[in-house]
């Protein structure tokens, strides 16, 4: 069995684990829903067990998928340590590669001194040096701009063919990866992230 379908029965115990778990405790249990197609936007694969990840070369690198053959992938970075899992999914009309990579951690140099974080709402990062980092607000920057794609797809007749068009060219498909790439510098290096072509 490939090792994308193993994943996705995993997906689906974990599912139906967490829906028992929450009847035995008495609380609102929450039946799995069935995903349809439209909703299934990522499949797993284990590296070397239908998948590959080939090195990086300048801005280009290569991953190799069962049934899909060799992608060419825009690399934003060089992936470090021992590639574990490759996710291919999907945001709006973008495809993206997720590499996991397992690496040994490697202490940072002492620098004498200690610094305290209080992480809130209002402010993103207050530092015990006094240095402030404001919130970003991604969404609210572009909540005019999502709410006339949203009328758009409102307005758009049920089962027609243009209304899952609108869909998926909604600003609604691109907020995390526009989340993911303005945050990018704070993310661990052992997971990548970057857009097939």
């Amino acid at each position: 069995m490939f090792t994308s379908q193993q994943q996705t029965l995993r997906r689906l115990d974990r599912a139906f684990q967490g829906f028992f778990q929450r009847v035995r405790a008495g609380r609102r249990a929450g039946y799995p829903r069935f995903k349809t197609a439209a909703r299934w936007d990522s499949v797993d694969f284990v590296d070397r067990d239908g998948a590959r990840w080939g090195a990086v070369e300048g801005r280009w690198a290569a991953a190799y998928f069962q049934g899909v053959g060799q992608v060419k992938v825009k690399a934003h970075r060089e992936v470090v340590g021992r590639v574990k899992t490759l996710r291919c999914k999907r945001e709006g009309r973008r495809w993206y590669v997720i590499v996991v990579a397992e690496q040994q951690p490697a202490p940072l140099p002492a620098t004498g001194r200690g610094i305290g974080l209080d992480v809130g709402i209002a402010r993103f990062t207050t530092t015990s040096d006094g240095q402030v980092v404001r919130n970003p607000r991604f969404r609210a920057a572009i909540a005019g701009e999502l709410a006339a794609a949203q009328r758009t797809v409102a307005a758009c007749q049920a089962g027609s063919g243009n209304r899952p068009v609108q869909n998926r060219n909604s600003p609604n498909c691109s907020i995390s990866s526009r989340i993911s790439a303005a945050t990018s510098t704070t993310r661990p290096p052992a997971t990548s992230s970057t857009p097939a072509t």
